[in-house]
């Protein structure tokens, strides 16, 4: 299952399929995000974000405790898995794959994360590889990413 992220996503769909698009990577506006000790803090929806996402694939389960197990922060924050809105919030469409700010969110693989928002049947994943940002649903079972928020 594929959905736009937003109106403006699918706008801009619209225009790419009726032009030539030039697409150059960009980085979030100066003072978006505060990086401090591993993490990244978003000024504008005043999230802090684990800043390397997990190192290898999880089930949705392990990825549940691997955020409620993670040791950041000053003092240790209570991560867990964002919501799809929430992740969403972090999807640079001004990026080449990974659609995110390399700068902020280092070594993100072009790949599918975790959310925590559920559907009948699955969970709502994040696809970082796609450069129109759109999500896919999995199984609990399937094996993804993770990027921890607090």
């Amino acid at each position: 299952m594929r959905r736009a992220l937003s109106r403006w996503t699918a706008s801009a769909l619209f225009v790419a399929a009726f032009a030539t698009v030039i697409v150059v990577q960009a980085q979030a506006p100066a003072g978006r995000y505060t990086i401090s000790g591993g993490t990244v803090y978003d000024t504008k929806t005043k999230l802090t974000w684990q800043q390397t996402p997990s190192e290898t694939t999880l089930s949705q389960s392990g990825a549940s405790s691997y955020c409620a197990g993670l040791s950041l922060g000053a003092p240790p924050l209570q991560w867990r898995v964002p919501t799809f809105r929430e992740l969403v919030t972090i999807v640079d469409l001004t990026s080449t794959p990974p659609v995110i700010d390399s700068t902020s969110f280092p070594n993100t693989p072009s790949a599918l994360f975790w959310t925590a928002s559920a559907f009948p049947g699955g969970t709502y994943l994040i696809d970082f590889g796609l450069s129109d940002g759109l999500n896919t649903g999995s199984d609990s079972s399937a094996m993804n990413y993770v990027r921890c928020v607090h």
